[in-house]
């Protein structure tokens, strides 16, 4: 249960990543930071795909996956949106 629980929590993280990150690399000072976000931004939908794909892989292989492992990768997401964050109002 718990899980799944941190599970969602990471879907959550990966669509505000998605949409802060869509807003902070409009400008170019920011392009240089994360090039697969920026690849990722020329294909339409790219980011969204990019954290599909993941997200995806990690439900086919849910039950291989640990706890511990979901939890670490939970913790890694907040961390990046927090600093997108940081890089979004530091901008305005």
């Amino acid at each position: 249960m718990i899980k799944k629980l941190i599970f969602i929590m990471l879907c959550l993280l990966c669509i505000i990543d998605n949409l802060i990150t869509q807003e902070l690399l409009r400008w170019p000072i920011y392009m240089e930071g994360n090039p697969l976000a920026v690849l990722a931004m020329k294909i339409p939908y790219g980011l969204w795909i990019l954290k599909g794909i993941t997200l995806g892989l990690m439900i086919i292989f849910f039950k291989r996956v640990s706890t511990s492992v979901i939890a670490t990768l939970t913790t890694a997401m907040f961390l990046v949106v927090c600093w997108n964050t940081y890089l979004t109002y530091k901008l305005f």
